[in-house]
């Protein structure tokens, strides 16, 4: 709270409005970065970091926020087309979403609850941050079940991967799992959420893209064409838009770490590079290990939660290395509370 000196007594000790008494301006640690023009008022708490983030961390926070294999089996009976597929939406979504973020949070303290409630008031504040909360109700359950076609190549049968009902079993139990972990508190979240991200996401996401090479580089045949008029999908329409525009919900969270950059040593710089970075790794993750995919599984086989399974189990079984296939489905399967939320 600002502090209040008590009227009437010139020359009294600076005090809060509760009467309790505050320090004096000089007793007040100076804010960390000289160029914000805002400080803390006299006797509040600290309000930024005391250990700064580097731009690596915080990019890498933000690839795990936004990149996921889950969406590239849908891509991958594209082929090669999957490329433009992909950069499309991240011309017209991904970067100006990167942009606006960058700007925002570099200006702003806070996220998009506190960007809109500065713009358009209290109400449109709330809306915007509801409607970034209430995707989960869709989305999640895709992605879980995604982790419970995963957990039956692990554990049990690979054919339960297509039974609705051991999948609507896997979605609730890891729905309220996720909800008991979540309620422990923010720090147990993000660690659970960065460190499975890194391993059912990055990692796998790079063995795909290795696998891929080998194969084509050992003369393995391709299920799909690799000339270079693939990379222009098929127009078909109406259809084929709504693809496009179904792939911006895969570039969706770039704001979500946007409160995050005042915690860089220095944000006015740092963050818009961490922007880049992360948008640069999010392409990369999505294109290479699709293709990859396209590579390995006929198009005929593909499913929208058993692609990447069957691809890592036809790069193993040509390879004797078929005891892996559990292995990387167990990383491949990993949980993670909703970073959209």
């Amino acid at each position: 709270m600002t502090a209040i000196s008590e009227p009437g007594r010139a020359g009294a000790a600076p005090t809060r409005a509760d009467g309790t008494t505050a320090p004096s301006p000089e007793h007040v640690k100076p804010h960390p970065f000289a160029s914000v023009p805002h400080k803390p008022a006299i006797g509040s708490p600290a309000t930024t970091a005391t250990k700064f983030m580097s731009l690596t961390q915080l990019a890498m926070l933000t690839v795990v926020a936004v990149a996921s294999l889950r969406s590239t089996p849908a891509m991958a009976g594209y082929g090669l087309g999957s490329v433009t597929l992909f950069i499309i939406p991240a011309i017209f979504f991904l970067i100006p979403v990167a942009l606006v973020a960058a700007e925002l949070a570099t200006g702003w303290k806070g996220g998009v609850f506190t960007w809109v409630r500065m713009a358009f008031g209290e109400k449109w504040g709330f809306q915007a941050i509801w409607l970034q909360w209430v995707q989960n109700v869709v989305w999640y359950p895709t992605q879980i079940a995604f982790i419970a076609a995963s957990l039956a190549f692990v554990f049990l049968d690979p054919n339960l991967a297509n039974s609705g009902f051991c999948t609507a079993i896997v979605i609730l139990v890891i729905y309220w799992f996720s909800t008991f972990i979540t309620l422990r508190g923010g720090n147990l979240f993000a660690k659970v959420g960065s460190w499975s991200g890194l391993a059912g996401t990055i990692f796998p996401g790079l063995l795909l893209i290795v696998f891929g090479a080998i194969w084509l580089g050992t003369g393995q045949g391709s299920q799909t064409p690799l000339t270079a008029s693939a990379i222009i999908p098929p127009f078909t329409g109406i259809a084929s838009i709504v693809l496009i525009v179904s792939n911006v919900l895969a570039y969706a969270g770039m704001e979500v770490n946007a409160v995050h950059a005042n915690d860089l040593k220095n944000p006015g710089s740092g963050y818009p590079k961490t922007v880049l970075i992360a948008s640069l790794l999010i392409l990369g993750i999505f294109i290479f290990p699709t293709i990859a995919i396209s590579v390995a599984v006929p198009s005929s086989e593909l499913g929208l939660t058993t692609g990447i399974n069957l691809a890592f189990k036809t790069y193993f079984d040509a390879w004797g290395m078929g005891w892996a296939t559990p292995v990387i489905s167990l990383l491949t399967s990993r949980w993670e509370p909703s970073p959209r939320s």
